[in-house]
């Protein structure tokens, strides 16, 4: 089939939403809308569930529109791959653009060669990056970089739950939080915010080095500071650096 649109395929774009950030998830073919799929060529099997388009494929849904080279899809097993040049862009002013976009089983979404994820909210960039819809599961691999109003963070590895708000990076992870007063690094940092209302804390692992309002240096093996009080406590026999704040001489005839 040639310039023909295929309705009927629901892929959607769902969010997933941990404590830290967000990303968009196209491929997802449950969704209860029409989608409208069209390409330079198209080929579908009724027999066996295999769709295959190729040239501009755009698929359009409610507003989302998500577009690549390659399309390889099978309706019965929901696997199949978007592959070149990938770009969905949602209504609520979300975009993803990666190399290639997998899904496996209808649930499982994995962007590979780059993924670079903006959104009003948030920004994620990273080589590789796997979310289970049924889970709430991310996983990244390679230099991951996450911006949020509250800062910065960057690890080799990062892993995130939406349902518990839960955050890991590992690897060379340092965050820069201007929101906080706060800086630092460690081979692993924790992340939980189990309550909506709180800004949740943090727990540095590992050649820990946190940098609080600027001059006081808190560094140890385990560092752990509560992000609503600034508290922080430090395991291993810590070493804790006050630097005394400059009182500004009187102007000369005042």
């Amino acid at each position: 089939m040639k310039k023909r649109q295929l309705i009927g395929w629901c892929l959607g774009f769902s969010m997933v939403a941990s404590s830290y950030f967000a990303v968009a998830a196209p491929f997802e073919p449950s969704g209860s809308a029409a989608v409208e799929i069209s390409a330079d060529e198209m080929d579908y099997n009724w027999k066996t569930g295999n769709v295959s388009a190729s040239g501009n494929v755009v698929a359009l849904q409610k507003g989302d529109r998500l577009q690549g080279d390659r399309l390889e899809y099978n309706m019965d097993t929901q696997s199949g791959a978007l592959i070149g040049n990938v770009v969905a862009n949602r209504v609520d002013g979300s975009t993803l653009v990666t190399s290639r976009l997998d899904l496996s089983g209808g649930s499982i979404y994995t962007g590979s060669g780059g993924v670079n994820y903006t959104s009003p909210a948030n920004s994620v960039q990273a080589p590789w990056l796997q979310y289970d819809s049924s889970s709430g599961y991310i996983r990244t691999e390679g230099r991951t970089t996450i911006r949020r109003a509250e800062g910065t963070m960057k690890a080799d590895q990062i892993e995130a739950w939406e349902k518990s708000g839960q955050m890991i990076g590992r690897g060379n992870v340092d965050f820069n939080s201007p929101a906080h007063s706060a800086m630092g690094r460690a081979n692993r940092v924790d992340y939980t915010k189990n309550n909506p209302n709180s800004q949740g804390h943090i727990v540095l692992t590992g050649n820990a080095h946190l940098v609080y309002q600027g001059d006081n240096m808190l560094t140890g093996p385990k560092i752990t500071m509560d992000l609503d009080t600034g508290y922080a406590q430090a395991e291993g026999r810590p070493t804790l650096v006050i630097t005394p704040q400059q009182k500004k001489e009187p102007e000369a005839g005042k």
